[in-house]
């Protein structure tokens, strides 16, 4: 009886070792140079634990091999998937346990905000579902097949045909494609002993409104100064060439600037040919309505 036992306890142990995990997440413990298999998401991680030392442990997952890892220190592996140390054990004498406890976890990217901008909803489905439970609804013609993963008290995680939404909360919701968006109404406790949880949800179809962007400022710059001297010369003449009745204030002649303020645009005729003159003030406004009485 006492063979019998052993190789039951031998029997046990091996089949834990090769027992596939399917999940999101995974907790675990291993010895070193144990190789574990593990599925998440539907893919299968070989780990195995290659070194451990007093506060230290390595993995290597699929091939790819981690730095050395502390507790609570974390490996980001390069198929979107994670590894956190959360126990190392190294015993020193001979026959000691080496071994490390820790989390596998599939990088999930956070959640994207619906944008800021109030989209229209063409047509939508509400339905509620428990985790992990999966359906298939209909938006035109379009099917999306949506599982909750990760559902907890106050939030939830989805897959939506082969995107994953990130940890969302209640009224929170994710823009899946350009015109799909899903929305968490409510998530409920409906068995508090066993914790299972229904998430309530809002698939919809959506169009964005598109704002048009605001007209570029124009900027006008005035003629070089040399140019103005010029002018301002033509209509001393013309000023002057006036009649004796023609009642005229004297009127300063304004001074260059290497750039103004547009506050007055005003159009002249000068030889017949129109000019835009652009003005900063008053005094300048006044100084325009001369020139036109002269030209008139």
């Amino acid at each position: 009886m006492k063979i019998i036992g052993i190789a039951l306890i031998i029997v046990i142990m091996l089949s834990v070792n090769v027992l596939a995990c399917k999940s999101t997440l995974i907790t675990d413990s291993i010895v070193e140079g144990e190789l574990k298999t593990y599925t998440v998401e539907d893919k299968n991680y070989e780990v195995i634990l290659t070194y451990t030392d007093s506060d230290e442990a390595k993995f290597r997952v699929n091939g790819e091999v981690a730095n050395k890892l502390k507790v609570g220190e974390i490996f980001s592996f390069s198929d979107n998937i994670e590894l956190e140390v959360l126990d190392v054990t190294y015993q020193s004498y001979a026959g000691g346990v080496h071994s490390a406890t820790f989390e596998l976890r599939k990088i999930v990217p956070p959640a994207k905000k619906a944008p800021a901008t109030i989209p229209e909803i063409i047509e939508s489905v509400k339905s509620t579902l428990l985790s992990e439970m999966s359906e298939t609804y209909a938006l035109g013609e379009k099917k999306y097949s949506i599982t909750p993963l990760s559902l907890s008290s106050d939030s939830v995680e989805f897959k939506v045909n082969t995107v994953l939404t990130g940890s969302m909360h209640e009224g929170e919701s994710y823009l899946v494609t350009k015109d799909i968006e899903i929305a968490v109404i409510d998530i409920a406790c409906i068995d508090y002993v066993n914790e299972i949880h229904s998430v309530e949800f809002e698939l919809r179809k959506i169009v964005i409104p598109t704002l048009e962007p605001p007209k570029p400022i124009e900027v006008v710059e005035l003629i070089e100064e040399k140019n103005i001297e010029e002018n301002t010369k033509k209509i001393i003449q013309k000023r002057n060439s006036q009649p004796e009745n023609v009642v005229d204030e004297d009127i300063p002649l304004p001074q260059p600037e290497s750039s103004v303020k547009v506050i007055y645009v005003e159009n002249i005729t000068v030889n017949n040919t129109n000019a835009e003159i652009v003005v900063e003030d008053s005094f300048f406004k006044k100084f325009i309505s001369k020139l036109k009485s002269w030209f008139s």
